[in-house]
């Protein structure tokens, strides 16, 4: 009878373990050094813009193939003491070229003087959660997201 009682809570348990939490690092000019990597981020003005270089190192390890680079719409807000938001495509999208290394990731693109006046314009490395099963690298529902502000590195 006791164990009868105690399952569903050992269900229940396992269920949340399974779920994902996110993981949000504010990447700024003053703190480029974010837990296991090392940002840069430089800028050349162009006739109609702004040409970004960000790279990413690993500090420790190499970075894991599945991570994405992107420029997406992010936006926080707080709802009754909760923080919350979004982070959703830009439109129209904005190519990133990426070149590849073990531990470091170039990512190059151009963002228009118009896009960058949006609120919300970020560049976002995100990394899935990993898990080793069975001597298996098995990406788990958790994800680091890895934001920079793109107006916080544009001179006025």
């Amino acid at each position: 009878m006791h164990r009868l009682f105690l399952t569903p809570f050992l269900w229940l348990a396992l269920a949340l373990s399974a779920l994902g939490d996110s993981v949000e690092f504010s990447v700024t000019s003053n703190n480029l050094d974010q837990y296991k990597y090392l940002f840069s981020v430089s800028t050349n003005a162009t006739h109609d813009g702004v040409a970004f270089q960000v790279t990413v190192a690993a500090k420790t390890v190499d970075i894991p193939s599945d991570m994405t680079a992107s420029l997406r719409m992010v936006r926080h807000s707080t709802v009754d003491g909760v923080d919350g938001g979004s982070i959703q495509p830009v439109e129209p999208a904005i190519p990133v070229t990426l070149k590849k290394n073990r531990r470091i990731w170039q990512m190059d693109f151009t963002v228009s003087n118009e896009s960058l006046k949006r609120p919300g314009l970020y560049f976002v490395f995100v990394e899935p959660a990993h898990r080793m099963v069975g001597g298996k690298s098995v990406a788990m529902p958790s994800v680091d997201f890895y934001e920079i502000k793109l107006q916080d590195f544009v001179k006025p």
